[in-house]
């Protein structure tokens, strides 16, 4: 299947689920569920954004730009175990979630994940793997990530995301 060099289309396809999440999900953020933003360093590098949905679950978004000059966009529903580990009061929230990242390469780099010619966007599944430590009376996160994960287009692959970043609560 040949995927179309103009990534436009997917791009407000993209943008458009995302900003419905997140319209979504802040109508059901209250004091206790807060939203947060700052900042990701690693591969990609970018904005983060944190909405807790519960005390135990909670939308993952962000939009980075990679080394390999491509965008990347993605939105990851995360499971934290602090209650499991017992670890809630150091305030480190460990977390496993599964969500979905799309990249666009800019001029002819090719496929933003397989380094192909066919196609100047990528679409994949990750499994973020992580843990925060939440500092600041609750106001500030600090967080540690890895993300596997498997491309879909333009083909199977497997590939890795993760980096440090930190995020201010409101």
């Amino acid at each position: 299947m040949k995927i179309q060099n103009n990534p436009l289309p997917y791009l407000k396809r993209f943008l458009l689920i995302f900003a419905f999440g997140a319209l979504t999900n802040s109508t059901l953020a209250h004091q206790n569920k807060p939203l947060g933003l700052g900042v990701v360093l690693g591969e990609p590098s970018g904005i983060s954004a944190r909405q807790w949905l519960s005390t135990d679950e909670a939308l993952n978004f962000s939009l980075a730009y990679s080394l390999d000059k491509f965008l990347f966009a993605s939105v990851d529903y995360t499971w934290q175990f602090s209650h499991i580990l017992r670890i809630q009061d150091a305030h480190l929230h460990p977390y496993i979630g599964v969500g979905a990242g799309i990249a666009f390469a800019g001029g002819a780099q090719g496929s933003p994940f397989s380094g192909e010619n066919s196609s100047s966007v990528g679409v994949g599944i990750r499994v973020p793997l992580g843990i925060e430590w939440i500092i600041s009376g609750g106001r500030l996160g600090v967080f540690l990530e890895f993300v596997p994960g498997i491309g879909i287009v333009p083909g199977t692959f497997g590939f890795a995301n993760g980096g440090v970043g930190i995020r201010y609560y409101f």
